[in-house]
């Protein structure tokens, strides 16, 4: 474990705890109340029998775990402070059990371990953006980079805007070029550049698929008309024959409306509605359907805007 890792989550307990044969993942198992009356008891010890009896406290805690009571992880200097100061200890300044499982899973992983060897000091904003952060984004100078979970997500957006356009590759060749950088200054230019290289203009979905077809005539949105969405109006007959939107019906839900919508840059298109008739809403399993579906358009759509996701990641990692 990182020496500044282990000050970290045991503080000034942890040689101790050692010396007692106590595991760091036995004592994370315990609750709070308990975490901190065993670490009274370690800190107020002066005597050899005190020490005795937290030896025997840390052997029930390596057998039982967190079925040890609070009273047998008190020593005799410190059973005078009544036991139920500690069961009503809330305090969490020895973490909950959730965040040490949570740091336990991560330690386990061979490319944190790496990250971790290389930072001289570690904070628990090092450790919460490492949870978040997939394995292949987990790099020292990156991790210098962010502040927080947010900014790292909002870094893992800019990358999988540019794996949807341009794929793996290109994505790598950007965490590549983040690695490398001093600041996030430069990275809005290097973020275009990358998913610019060797673009052409992003191809028109194809009429007709398997479960798409294509709304081009007056014949096909006035059956839509009549099975009760709104191409009655005027507008959306115009908006149809000005092909200002893509509109196409979709196999997956009866009688349900597409319409795509060009996105801004290399970005294709996106998805601005997708409704069954009168408006209603398509449901979890049938939106999900439907993103699997867009594969067959044959070109660069998404059921979001990526364009305004990554306009918004931009703002993230100025502030």
């Amino acid at each position: 474990m990182h020496p500044s890792l282990s000050n970290m989550l045991l503080g000034e307990h942890f040689e101790d705890l050692q010396a007692f044969g106590l595991t760091p993942a036995s004592f994370f198992e315990l609750d709070a109340s308990k975490r901190h009356a065993l670490a009274v008891s370690i800190s107020t010890a002066r005597s050899k029998g005190h020490r005795s009896t937290i030896s025997d406290a840390c052997d029930q805690v390596s057998q039982k775990g967190n079925y040890v009571p609070v009273s047998s992880l008190l020593h005799s200097g410190v059973t005078g402070i009544p036991q139920n100061v500690f069961t009503r200890i809330s305090d969490e300044n020895l973490w909950s059990r959730k965040q040490y499982r949570q740091f336990i899973k991560l330690l386990m992983n061979k490319s944190s371990q790496s990250v971790l060897r290389h930072s001289g000091n570690i904070s628990t904003k090092d450790l919460v953006i490492l949870n978040e952060l997939p394995e292949a984004w987990q790099k020292p100078k990156i991790l210098k980079l962010l502040n927080n979970d947010v900014q790292a997500r909002a870094l893992m957006c800019l990358g999988e805007a540019i794996r949807f356009v341009a794929g793996d590759t290109r994505e790598k060749a950007f965490i590549g070029a983040i690695n490398r950088c001093l600041s996030f200054c430069g990275v809005e230019e290097r973020f275009w550049r990358i998913l610019y290289r060797d673009q052409e203009v992003p191809r028109l979905p194809i009429r007709r698929t398997e479960s798409f077809q294509r709304i081009y005539s007056e014949k096909q949105y006035k059956m839509l008309a009549k099975a009760g969405h709104c191409f009655g109006d005027l507008s959306m007959i115009e908006a149809v024959i000005s092909s200002e939107s893509l509109f196409y019906s979709w196999s997956g839900a009866k009688d349900a409306g597409v319409e795509l919508v060009r996105d801004t840059g290399p970005f294709g298109w996106y998805v601005d509605q997708a409704c069954r008739p009168k408006a209603r809403s398509l449901t979890k399993p049938q939106m999900r359907s439907l993103n699997n579906d867009l594969k067959q358009l044959e070109a660069p759509v998404s059921s979001f805007q990526w364009s305004r996701k990554v306009q918004n990641a931009f703002r993230v990692l100025k502030k």
